[in-house]
């Protein structure tokens, strides 16, 4: 997240990032392939840890796409696409024919913030795609849109100061209002 807040000032410390993260990419094949691992970070009361690495492999490919529109060089935007298209390929490997990210893993709550995460990456990561000729960013959008209308439809809830999105969805569909203690 520095990285992304740096770019104004600069695209090294987002090569940088993206270069340690790259090297720390799950191979494949497998579930976890493409991957960046991470350690596992309290979530309160109602939701079990969630899982940074799921943060990192979707940040990476937004990265990446916004450091090049930052001026990253094109020489070392493509040495980085690669990782960018495995992080993507386990995005879309680990929602399957489903709307959402579950996060740590599948089966678990649907949490919202992971949903917004996802969705970016998605959209920014079908840009960088479709930039280098690179199949899978038409899928991409068709699935972002799915996943904006279903995260529309599931996650709406009426508040006491109006609508906003649930925290997240437990794993029968039930909505978490808030993260914090009841």
């Amino acid at each position: 997240a520095a990285a992304r807040m740096a770019l104004p000032l600069g695209t090294g410390l987002a090569a940088g990032t993206l270069r340690v993260l790259a090297r720390t990419q799950l191979p494949g094949p497998g579930p976890e392939a493409g991957m960046i691992p991470g350690p596992r970070r309290d979530a309160g009361p109602h939701l079990p840890p969630g899982c940074t690495g799921t943060e990192a492999t979707l940040l990476f490919p937004v990265l990446l796409a916004e450091a090049r529109r930052w001026g990253l060089p094109e020489r070392e935007t493509e040495e980085l696409l690669p990782a960018a298209e495995r992080c993507l390929t386990w995005l879309r490997n680990t929602v399957g024919d489903g709307a959402y990210l579950p996060d740590p893993q599948p089966g678990g709550p649907v949490r919202c913030e992971t949903q917004a995460q996802a969705h970016r990456a998605a959209l920014l990561g079908a840009d960088l795609l479709d930039a280098y000729g690179r199949p899978g960013g038409t899928g991409l959008r068709q699935w972002a849109r799915t996943l904006r209308r279903a995260f529309h439809d599931d996650f709406w809830i009426d508040g006491p100061r109006g609508d906003r999105p649930a925290a997240a969805r437990a794993p029968g569909g039930r909505p978490v209002p808030h993260l914090g203690a009841p």
